[in-house]
Order: structure tokens, then sequence, then C-alpha cells
């Protein structure tokens, strides 16, 4: 397969030598002969000589009509004027340079308007617009005649300048000088126009025919050829004409070539293109398509260079305040880019190319720890005094930046991750193990196994989420991923039980296989019913909270399964298979408890049992206000008439962590740009208890530095909990806390509280928080028709938790609440006195 030679192609042959000696040449289906005077038009050229004398008279008319009587015409008339005047002199330039009588009238023309416009056609009204609308109206033909002429030779210029009056001759060369530099660009776009649009219609196909794209591309050949060929002289080379081409191009045409020059598309049409016999013409036809791509490629750099900037100044503000954070959200910001521009139009321009590696090495100027790692990728040394906003942002800038210097040892930074979550690890890893503790008893009582298993995936997820937030997970965290992750935990912890001398304990859990593969498939169930409420609109939020602790306890348990299957494998060489055990009717209601959802396994059917509206009302019982005198909480019962408030004014001591049963741990970036965190440990004995607080409120200072009073204020005890139940107790419609009979619990007394405090990338703050009340004895109970009860309970087996959260404003001048609260409770009840 060929492509045919320039002269036998229609679409588009501007071969200068053949049209300098005369020979026809084609344009559509347009003929015509390429000498001086011959370009096509509807009349004779005596007809057009005709016209440019009668427009030549309205010249000498303008020129010589007195000063006052002009001043009267208005501007609308003095435009009309300028395009005839225009449009007569680019006439009389497309006639032969050896036309004395018609380079006198270009002579004439040129002093007018050297007078009027002082040698810039921008001082005219309309002038500049005139002759590129002029321009614009003619066919490749005309401008090819108006380069043969006066316009395309020098010595046809200088002889034609020499016809006018000194005076005025600089500013006639002016005049000249700019209808030149407007004739050239117009003159390549419509070499290579023709070809372009349908290269562009080419690549737009799916699949794209390499076939078609064969005579577009010789006439683009040719049409370069001759630019290359014929612009330097003027000081443009063919490659900038076609770069002003393509940023002229419509917005449509020009994404339809952006589009087709994508790797992915490109393909196509290279190899058909590498299959052509004649290998001058293969080796021209390629090395258009590549140039064209590069030339595309600048022009995706012109259009991404504005955002280029704006992260130019960014980094050169993070780098003067040395913040570097800020340095990691540029280079993040920058990543997002050239992935759009990657995505959206193929390999980045060279230029382009070396912009974003500068921009990367200042970025990384700030970020790297100058004696620990002066070169090289970022190694611990750097990456362990980055909080952890900034490590994620480096991590995931990474991915695509590499190639331009954003590279990260790794292992350091899977390391520095691990150890930042490193005491949720161990709370995790202890919530395995007592699992298995559980499971290696005789009987097991499948109530406090799910309560256990919440418990655990909770830490879990948190453990998952702070990864995440660590960029620990580039690209996002697969099912499999967690699959392996939960099961990598469950080894970990056989494995310190077998190194301790627990073997028992590994092979007494293995009798239980039958239990844990019915809570495994149980909980897989649920999952998958749960997904089918989280588009739903009432059920939106709390479903998608509840799924993902009822996903992640399935991936816990499957972890365990998994971990045991090998470990029996291995202590029996047979891979036994347990068929799952029906579960007693305790495990449903423990769901309910548990998890906040109503499973009917006969209909395979979940229910959330709280609705988000409900929720809502829960969430909106309190509003957290700040006014001058000190923070209060202030709730708002309709169905009371006035409004409790609890004034806490006092800040945040050791004594009240110790008094309060207040487990507080701390996250964040202090005034210092070091990451802090502070995980309160799950077992501190009595004598430890003053340094552990000491400690936490010290972390809390380093992170919030002057409003950690105003947040103290805000973790004080059990009262919102108390007030985001209130409300619900008031209505009695959907209450978090029943009964199998449905008789809504109002739980009282003290409890424990757990406060995490974390310092976001804003700066503002959250605040969840989990109120447990703990050895309940007595609370009230609202039967379904509406007779109050007073419960007697066993406070050893029976608690509530609430969950929620508070989103504080940087200076803590606003606190709400966030998010819908969660529910969680056991009551193992005594008595019942009416």
């Amino acid at each position: 397969m060929q492509i045919q030679p320039p002269a036998k192609i229609d679409t588009l042959v501007p071969r200068r030598q053949s049209m300098n000696n005369g020979s026809p040449g084609a344009i559509g289906e347009l003929r015509f002969n390429s000498g001086q005077g011959c370009a096509p038009r509807g009349a004779s050229p005596d007809d057009f000589l005709g016209l440019g004398g009668l427009l030549f008279s309205l010249i000498y008319w303008v020129e010589s009509e007195p000063e006052q009587g002009r001043a009267g015409h208005t501007e609308v008339e003095q435009m009309r004027e300028m395009r005839g005047q225009m449009d007569s002199l680019l006439g009389n330039l497309m006639t032969p340079t050896d036309d004395a009588p018609a380079q006198s009238r270009i002579a004439q023309g040129l002093k007018c308007l050297a007078r009027r416009s002082r040698g810039d056609l921008s001082n005219l009204p309309g002038g500049w617009e005139a002759l590129s609308a002029r321009l614009g109206e003619m066919e490749f033909a005309e401008l090819d005649v108006l380069r043969d002429g006066v316009l395309g030779q020098a010595a046809a210029r200088n002889a034609v300048l020499e016809q006018i009056p000194p005076d005025l001759r600089a500013w006639a060369q002016g005049v000249l000088e700019q209808m030149i530099s407007a004739l050239n660009p117009r003159w390549a776009q419509e070499a290579v126009s023709v070809s372009l649009s349908q290269i562009a219609a080419a690549l737009s196909a799916s699949p794209v025919d390499g076939r078609k794209l064969e005579a577009p591309m010789s006439a683009l050949h040719a049409g370069l050829a001759m630019l290359e060929a014929e612009l330097p002289q003027d000081g443009l080379p063919f490659v900038s004409m076609l770069d002003i081409y393509l940023q002229s191009l419509p917005v449509e045409r020009s994404d339809a070539l952006l589009t087709g020059l994508r790797p992915d598309k490109l393909a196509g049409g290279r190899r058909i293109l590498s299959k052509i016999s004649d290998v001058s013409e293969r080796q021209q036809a390629l090395a258009v398509l590549e140039s064209l791509g590069a030339l595309l490629g600048r022009k995706v750099h012109a259009q991404a260079k504005p955002a280029l900037l704006k992260l130019e100044g960014r980094l050169a503000r993070a780098v003067q305040a040395e913040d570097k954070l800020a340095a990691s959200h540029a280079l993040h910001k920058l990543c997002k880019l050239v992935d759009t521009c990657r995505q959206d139009c193929g390999p980045l321009a060279p230029e382009m190319v070396e912009e974003v590696r500068r921009l990367v090495a200042r970025g990384l100027d700030l970020i790297r720890d100058p004696q620990g790692n002066p070169h090289g990728p970022l190694n611990g040394a750097s990456l362990s005094k980055v909080d952890d906003f900034t490590l994620k942002h480096l991590r995931e800038a990474s991915s695509s930046l590499r190639p331009m210097g954003l590279e990260l040892d790794r292992a350091a930074a899977d390391s520095i991750g691990l150890q930042r979550v490193e005491a949720l690890s161990r709370r995790t890893l202890q919530g395995i193990m007592d699992v298995f503790r559980l499971l290696s008893q005789d009987s097991v009582d499948v109530v406090e196994l799910v309560q256990r298993l919440r418990g655990l995936s909770g830490v879990a997820l948190q453990r998952i989420q702070q990864l995440a937030d660590l960029g620990q997970f580039v690209g996002g965290l697969s099912a499999d991923a967690r699959l392996t992750m939960a099961q990598e935990l469950s080894e970990r912890v056989m494995s310190q039980l077998l190194r301790g001398g627990q073997a028992a304990i590994v092979h007494d859990a293995m009798r239980h296989m039958d239990l844990l593969e019915s809570l495994q498939k149980e909980f897989c169930a649920v999952m998958i019913e749960l997904g089918t409420h989280v588009n739903e609109q009432d059920y939106e939020h709390g479903a998608l909270d509840i799924s993902k602790q009822v996903s992640t306890t399935y991936h816990l348990l499957s972890g365990m399964v998994g971990a045991l299957y090998d470990k029996i494998l291995d202590l029996t060489g047979t891979d036994l298979i347990y068929s799952a055990a029906p579960l007693p009717k305790d495990f449903y209601w423990a769901l309910r408890e548990q998890y906040g959802v109503n499973y009917d396994a006969s209909k395979n059917a979940a229910t959330v049992l709280l609705t988000d509206g409900r929720r809502s009302h829960a969430a909106h019982s309190a509003r957290l206000t700040s006014p001058a005198h000190g923070y209060r909480i202030q709730t708002l019962d309709s169905f009371l008439e006035e409004a409790e408030e609890v004034s806490f004014a006092d800040p945040l001591r050791v004594e009240d962590l110790i008094r309060h049963d207040m487990r507080l741990s701390v996250r964040g970036t202090g005034a210092d740009s070091l990451p802090t965190r502070f995980i309160w440990p799950d077992q501190v004995a009595a004598e430890d208890l003053p340094r552990v607080a000491e400690e936490a409120i010290e972390a809390l200072a380093r992170v919030a530095g002057p409003v950690a009073a105003a947040l103290a204020d805000w973790m004080n005890y059990e009262h919102i909990a108390t007030c985001l139940l209130n409300r619900e107790w008031a209505l009695n419609v959907e209450p978090p806390f029943r009964l199998e009979d449905d008789t809504a619990v109002h739980p009282e007394g003290e409890g424990a509280l757990e406060v995490d405090v974390a310092r976001n990338e804003d700066g503002s703050f959250t605040i969840a928080t989990t109120f447990r009340f703990t050895a309940i004895r007595d609370a009230t109970g609202l039967r379904p028709d509406g007779a109050a009860v007073t419960l007697c309970m066993n406070p050893e087996t029976s608690w509530a938790e609430v969950h929620y959260c508070m989103q504080a404003a940087p200076d803590a001048s606003r606190v709400e609440l966030a998010g819908l609260p969660q529910f969680r409770y056991h009551f193992d009840v005594l008595e019942i006195m009416e």
C-alpha cells in the first residue's frame, strides 16, 4: 500500500516550483494557473483592475479631502472606507511585480495608509480588522499569489518604498511588515488546513482506519515541505507556522486531533503507515505523524501553562514559608494535572516534562532532609519528618511524577505508615487474640462473640482508615487486599500464641470452625443486602456506616477462617471441609444490638433499624455555640418548654481525665510542622494514669496550640451523649435502645469516655467521641403502649454506647455535630417493675 506522489493528490498540492513555472495545481475541485495575477476569480482581470481603479479614486478623494470635512464622518463610515481601501491595496499587491502602473498604485495606497496610521494599522478604526477579515476570505491560491508579489519579494518591496516620500517611508515599511506578518500565518494555515481536517476526521473514528490517513498524510507532508522551503527566509520555520495554525483551530477540531493522536489511537494509523513499501514515503508519513503529535503536545503544554504557573506560585509561597504540607499539596495538584493531560492527550511534550521536573525539584528541595537524604529518592530521614497528609500527598503524587523526579523509598514509606498506626495494630491483634480465646472454650457464647467482633471491627476499620490517610493504599484497597490483610493479622496472632506456649488455644479454636463458617456466611449475606439500602434516601448514610462495620467483620472472619484452615492443613496434611452450623436465635438479636441491623435469614432480607431521619433528629437535639462568656452546649428540644444548658468553663486537667475515666488520643501536626500521634494504651495501671494523662494533654497542646482549652470543653463527659438521647426518648418513634419486646430503654448513670482528636488538613479539628454507659443497674423503660417501667439490670453485663463526631473550626469559634450518631448496647434485664 503506497501513498500517492503529491502531484496526484486531489486534496492539496501547494508545490512552489510548479507554481512559479505556471503549471496547473489543484485545491479541491478548483483548478487554476498559479502565475501572478491569475488567481481564480469570478470577474476577468480587466474587470478586477477597473474595480481597483475605482477604489483608488476613492482613496485619492479621502486623502485629498480637507481634515475639517472628514471630521464629520462617523466611525462606521471610517471603517467602511478602510475596508475598501484595504481591498484595493490587496488587489494591487496581487499584480505581477513587473507591472509598473500597479506598483505606482501600491505606493500611492501605502503612502495614504502610512500617513494616517503612522506605521501601525491598529491606529486606524478597523485597520487591522479589515486586513484580517480580507485575508480570512481568501483561499490558498489567492494567498499564494500575494506571496509571489511585493509582499513576498524583498526587491519588489524596496522598489515600491523608493516611490514614497522619505518622511513617510519608515511608516510605509511598518505597514508592509504588518501585512506580511498577517499573511504568512494565514498562508501556512491554508497550506495544511484541508489535510489536517481530514486527519482529524480519520483519527476520531473508532477504530482508526489507517488507510484513510494515507492521502491526507501525503498532502500534509507536501504542505509542510513547501512551508519548510519557503518560510525560513522570512525567519518563520514551518513548525512555528503549524503551531500558530493549531492554536487557532476551533475547539472541536483541536480536540479531535488531540484525541486522535493519543498513543492508543495512533497505534492503528502507525501500523498501517509502516506497511508502505516505498521507504522514503513511509519515513515521510511516519515523520509527519510524529511531528504532528509533538506539535499538539506543545499545544497541550500551552493549555496547561496557566495551571502550571499557578502551581509554581503556590510552591514558591510554600518554600518561602517552609510549609511542607503546602508544598506536598501543590505537588499532588501537579500530579492530577499531569494525569489529566495524559488521559486526554497522551504523552506530554518534552517542554512540559521539563517544566514539571523543575517544579518537582523545587518542592523536593523543601521536603528533603539535607543531612540524611541530600539526594536520590526520599528516604526515611525525610519522610519521618513530614505529617500524615504530606506523606499521603507524596505517595500518591509519586505514582505519576516518578519519571519527573518524585521518587520515594517505598519500603521506608510503608514502614513509616505502619509505625504511625502501631498502637491500633496492637489493639487489632489483641482483639483477634481475644476472639481466639473465646473460641477455645468448650461452649461459645454467640452473643459475647458478636460483641467482641463488633468491637474488633471498629478498631480494625479505624486502622484501615488511618492507613488510607497515610497513603498506604495508593489506587484504593480492593476486597481481595482486605482479605489478605485480615488473614495476615490472624496468622500473626496464631504465631504469637504458638511461640508463647499457647498452642492449645489455636487447637481448641479449630473445634468451632463450623461456627466461624456460619458467621462468615451470615455476615456476607448481610453485607450484600445492606448494599441495596445504600442508595435509598431514608437509609443512605446509616446503611453505609453499618455496611462498613459489617464488611470489616466479614473480612476479619474470613481472615480467621483462612488462617485456621492453613494451620489445619499444616498439622494434618488434609484440607478438611467444614459445613456451616445453624446459628442460634440470639445471634440475630445480637446483630440488632451491635450493628443496628435486623436480618431475616429465612427471607435473606436486611433492614436498617434507624433511618437517616431519626439519626439526624438525634444529632440536631444539640446545637453547639460559643458565646463570648464561655463555651456551652444548648439542647433544643421542641417538646421541652425551656432549653437545658450545661456550661463547661474549666480547662482540661489530668484529674479530669482520671476522674471521668476519659481515654484521650491525639494526632495531627503542631506549630513545629512535625507529626504528633498519641494513642491511649488499652491497659494502664493505676499508678501510671497521671503520667499517661499528662502525655495526652501535652499532645493536645502541641497539636491544637492556643485552642486546646476550647477543644477540651467539648470533650466533657456524658452530657452530650445524654443530649443526643433526650429527643429520641421524647419522640419515642425509633428509640436507639430497645428490648426484644420493643420496650424503649433510656440508660442512665456514669460511664467511660473515649475521645480521638484529629487535626485536619485545613486546620479544623474532628473530635470523635464514644461514651459508654457502664455498670447499668437501673434504667427507665417505655413500653410500646406508652406505659413507663423501671428496668433492673445486671451491672456486670449491661452497657450502652453512643458514638458521635464534632467538627471544630481552626480557631474553635464554631463547633458542630458532624455526621450521624451510632448506637450499641446490651441489656441483661433481671426484673421489670411496673
